[in-house]
């Protein structure tokens, strides 16, 4: 077996380290992603990987790294379903976030809780790994370790649950919600979209240390849902800094699925595309497919609009 390493060698894995430390696209290229679990054991470690990294998840990373640095930082992203979204924002940030900064307190909430547990073992199988913790030095804790409450040497918390569960008795410097309906049907509920709503005001928002950032990572379903009750009337689907109703200014980031798929069979960067009037920083633009009339049409990515005023997909900028 042969140990040697070449002075190259050594200089090239000292900056892959030094590099997956400083940024969380880096952190992506240094770390096995894992997938979804194969067995129903809490405590498996077998799990296929996730290797492919495209443009939509870099943008995703660049955007949540800057807002984790940002005092009061708010940021929305909207992906289609399939995008992977989860695995970057719910399963590798929280980890890069809380080795980068020892002490740190992450919260996650989804639409329900098994499926944030889910979430929370598959970055628990990050933070075991040799990898990790020779990038931070820091590991599991072993007086605090369950799917969806875990802790780390280094002083960071992780917490995992549904939304409407009740977060309660922790604090949070960041708070990550993650698809916060389950799909149509629900976001169809004036009930559940009102519970999700007070959910958010009364329980998630409380958890915040002062200063926390806040991140809102969802396909949506329905104009009135958590993000639409948050961003301001006659929002056109943008993306960039909008002023929202209670005058916080969130970072918007819309992704279109055709636009998605593009820079994944060309292998584009997804950031530097062109906007409708030239412009740098786009992130896709409707194809111009259109829903049956009567069927309200459901924007994956943008701007839900009800039946009564529905419209081709295709209006409207979508830049960053």
């Amino acid at each position: 077996m042969n140990l040697h390493v070449s002075p190259q060698q050594a200089a090239a894995e000292l900056l892959r380290r030094r590099r997956a430390r400083e940024s969380l696209a880096g952190f992506v290229n240094a770390v096995e992603i894992p997938g979804k679990p194969v067995s129903d054991d809490p405590d498996a470690w077998l799990y296929p990987i996730e290797t492919s990294v495209a443009a939509h998840h870099l943008l995703l990373c660049d955007k949540l790294e800057a807002i984790s640095s940002t005092p009061h930082g708010r940021l929305m992203v909207f992906m289609p379903t399939g995008s992977a979204k989860s695995t970057y924002a719910s399963v590798v940030f929280p980890t890069w976030f809380m080795g980068k900064r020892p002490g740190a307190r992450h919260i996650l909430t989804s639409y329900g809780s098994d499926l944030a547990r889910r979430h929370g073992r598959r970055a628990r199988q990050i933070v075991r790994s040799r990898a990790y913790q020779s990038l931070f030095g820091t590991a599991l804790s072993a007086d605090s370790s369950a799917a969806d409450e875990w802790a780390l040497t280094n002083g960071s918390e992780y917490m995992a649950g549904g939304i409407l569960s009740g977060i309660t008795g922790n604090r949070a410097h960041g708070l990550l919600i993650d698809d916060p309906v389950k799909g149509r049907e629900d976001a169809d509920s004036p009930v559940i979209r009102r519970k999700t709503l007070d959910a958010y005001e009364d329980d998630l928002k409380t958890r915040l240390i002062p200063g926390g950032w806040i991140a809102l990572i969802q396909t949506r379903w329905h104009e009135d849902d958590l993000a639409g009750s948050i961003l301001p009337r006659g929002w056109k689907g943008e993306s960039g800094s909008i002023e929202c109703r209670n005058g916080n200014v969130w970072k918007c980031c819309v992704c279109q699925r055709s636009a998605i798929s593009r820079t994944i069979r060309s292998g584009a960067n997804l950031g530097n595309s062109s906007g409708p009037s030239g412009s740098t920083g786009a992130v896709g633009r409707n194809s111009g497919a259109t829903r049956a009339p009567g069927r309200r049409f459901i924007s994956s990515t943008r701007r839900p609009t009800p039946a009564p005023t529905f419209r081709p997909i295709g209006s409207g900028p979508s830049s960053l």
